[in-house]
């Protein structure tokens, strides 16, 4: 077997992949029972006034770095007929904001809407519609139950609308909802018929948040991916490489302890698995010693992932660890992606731009190198990896993100 550069045509898109998204946060509550026609049980008047008591309250309190509200989600949401119940979102500042008002309800005498509610939910801008009358079916085949998911508002109209104001509630968009980091927002939950309890094992905000994700380490000089430079040994029948760059974290990603949450790698081109369009590699973050001798004996695994790759070319996938590596200062970082032993076509993405390091591979069942070997030893001194960590750093401040370009160019060919 020898190692071989990929001659296959391919046709070549722009895209930009965003590794550092603006991070998203979640906070929980608790749930509990809704109390059976606590609305009016409890003093209330719909849709005028709520009820002082038989209703369920829980708190939840937002994140000090929060810039958004995106959905407010349910879980393990049962009762039946949705149009007994009422939820509304108080803010600290004491308005309420409406997410669901007695599903077609169409006026003070009508329970409303007859479907079930039974499982997990969502409140969104702009999600899935509810029933337009209440004869209308609940899942648009005659079922009796609304199928779980993320749905808009419902906030009525005419006599069946909360009349804006009246114990400071309104109809605000989910996204309209005051945003302020650090404060307490309440739940109330209210059933305003009889027959029908229900109940929700909790709750939860979602949104965007300030924080700030991860930085790219990289000794890619340009981590654009360019077709025909990535290196395989027998890549058209892969018997399994290893791909790997080493890093010195005081020089390459960060000023000492750095924390890998992930890694962004290219494909070159992928095939794989004829039915699903899938393939699996491996990725793992790995120390080893400042100094030490590049041999699998002196690394420690320090993080691995298993990672679906779809048939394709020029991708640039992203690989998060569930948790991260810590690399400590008098160790080195070292980043592997790991093909399996199923005969797929795999060629690592790379490109020929320049880089700051080595490029590395080990391909023992194929081409007998059992440690990580450089490029430029194998004939191809031209053939960059692109293969970066994703890092925060442990001593410094929050790092900032950055998008780098997936591919860019036209259609080509070239002979091995």
């Amino acid at each position: 077997m020898s190692f071989l550069r990929n001659a296959v045509t391919m046709t070549v898109t722009t895209l930009t992949l965003s590794l550092c998204a603006q991070a998203q946060y979640t906070v929980n509550g608790s749930g509990g029972d809704i109390p059976d026609n606590g609305g009016t049980n409890g003093g209330g008047a719909w849709p005028t006034t709520l009820p002082t008591s038989e209703f369920l309250s829980s708190d939840i309190t937002l994140p000090a770095d929060a810039t958004s509200i995106e959905s407010i989600g349910f879980t393990n949401f049962n009762h039946t007929w949705v149009g007994d119940v009422q939820l509304v979102l108080v803010d600290p500042a004491g308005t309420g904001h409406t997410l669901l008002n007695r599903v077609n309800a169409g006026n003070t005498s009508s329970f409303g809407q007859n479907c079930d509610l039974a499982g997990d939910y969502s409140i969104v801008d702009a999600g899935l519609a509810w029933p337009a009358t209440s004869s209308d079916s609940c899942d648009g085949a005659g079922g009796g139950t609304m199928p779980t998911g993320a749905y808009s508002q419902f906030f009525g109209a005419g006599a069946s609308q909360w009349v804006q104001g009246n114990d400071n509630i309104f109809d605000t968009a989910v996204s309209g909802i005051p945003v302020i980091p650090g404060g307490t927002y309440t739940l109330i939950a209210i059933d305003w018929a009889g027959g029908d309890p229900g109940s929700f094992d909790g709750w939860s905000i979602s949104g965007a948040s300030s924080a700030a994700g991860p930085s790219i380490c990289s000794q890619s000089l340009d981590s654009t991916l360019v077709q025909f430079t990535g290196v395989a040994c027998n890549g058209f029948a892969d018997q399994g490489n290893q791909y790997l760059r080493r890093y010195d974290t005081n020089s390459n990603c960060g000023t000492g302890a750095s924390r890998v949450v992930g890694v962004s790698f290219g494909v070159e081109t992928a095939v794989g698995d004829p039915v699903t369009g899938l393939q699996q590699v491996r990725v793992r973050a790995y120390s080893i010693p400042t100094g030490a001798d590049f041999l699998y004996a002196n690394m420690t695994v320090e993080a691995e992932v298993m990672v679906d790759v779809p048939d394709g070319d020029l991708q640039t996938l992203v690989a998060n660890f569930a948790a991260p590596a810590i690399i400590l200062p008098g160790s080195d970082l070292v980043l592997e992606v790991a093909t399996g032993n199923a005969g797929f076509l795999y060629f690592p993405g790379a490109n020929d731009l320049g880089q700051t390091g080595a490029s590395y591979v080990a391909a023992e069942t194929t081409c007998g190198i059992l440690e990580p070997t450089d490029y430029a030893a194998l004939g191809f001194p031209d053939s960059a990896l692109v293969l970066d960590a994703l890092f925060t750093d442990l001593t410094v401040g929050t790092p900032v993100c950055t998008s780098v370009p997936n591919s860019t160019g036209a259609a080509a060919s070239i002979s091995a």
